[in-house]
């Protein structure tokens, strides 16, 4: 970021939206503590805050056990939830193992909270996940995508109701958004793999909205490309009644929201 102010301001976009969305559940990714990265600025804690009734838990992904204060990183993942979660896990996926900087490596892990579902002995398995990004031929991205989908359908197995939410890092569909993006800037980019999904589980997402953008430049609409690579993967059991992204113009990050209304039946 350009300066402490801009994180300041984009954080106070991010708790806004947070609280307007008013959820029952949350699943955040790329959330950081205190770091040089965002000037000192704490997301963790101000989410912590806005989210005061919740109950929360936080997996850091990237962490620096090396470098001193004040140039320590805590980087991960986060689920607050307004009921009480039954318990909750982390579950390593599979990792290409590339350092940062030479000293730092990312744990590619899901993010597992149990929750009670009313007037039910089985229970809302909620599971937060964020997928490589970068990695050739997107073969490491398929390999989570695999081990992720057999870990839910364990669970499914038990009776309980899957859903799976975060930033896969693939296309759910061909992006058709105007763009003047040079395709240089697209490497990354790789489709979903539909064939991988077992029968009956649906994938939730808005076509309308996208959910992310390319950052070669500052958000310009129609010049930015644009796509969906952030929703929702639910169980035979589990039925979307709404899917919707919340278009914020890009103002606060280079994701959009998504936010689901799920069932179980």
């Amino acid at each position: 970021p350009e300066s402490k102010e801009v994180v300041q301001k984009n954080i106070a976009g991010i708790i806004q939206q947070v609280r307007e969305l008013d959820s029952d559940a949350y699943v955040f990714q790329d959330v950081v503590t205190t770091s040089p990265l965002t000037y000192g600025q704490n997301l963790l804690a101000s989410l912590v805050s806005a989210l005061s009734s919740s109950y929360f838990s936080f997996d850091p992904e990237i962490e620096s056990h090396l470098l001193p204060p004040p140039l320590q990183l805590s980087h991960g993942a986060a689920i607050f939830t307004h009921a009480r979660p039954r318990g909750a896990k982390r579950v390593l996926l599979p990792t290409a193992g590339q350092f940062y900087l030479g000293m730092i490596r990312r744990n590619y892990r899901m993010m597992v909270t149990y929750l009670p579902v009313s007037k039910s002995n089985s229970e809302w398995v909620l599971i937060n996940i964020h997928t490589e990004a970068f990695d050739e031929n997107a073969e490491v991205r398929k390999a989570q995508i695999e081990a992720i989908l057999n870990f839910a359908g364990e669970e499914f197995k038990k009776g309980n109701h899957v859903v799976i939410g975060g930033d896969w890092n693939l296309e759910f569909k061909k992006s058709s958004f105007p763009h003047t993006t040079d395709d240089k800037y697209l490497f990354w980019i790789h489709e979903f793999p539909k064939e991988h999904l077992p029968e009956g589980w649906q994938l939730g997402f808005d076509p309308d909205t996208p959910t992310v953008r390319t950052v070669q430049s500052a958000y310009k609409r129609g010049h930015n490309y644009v796509t969906n690579i952030d929703g929702f993967i639910v169980s035979p059991n589990v039925s979307i009644e709404k899917m919707t992204g919340v278009d914020t113009s890009f103002k606060y990050s280079d994701h959009q929201p998504v936010l689901g209304k799920f069932k179980a039946h």
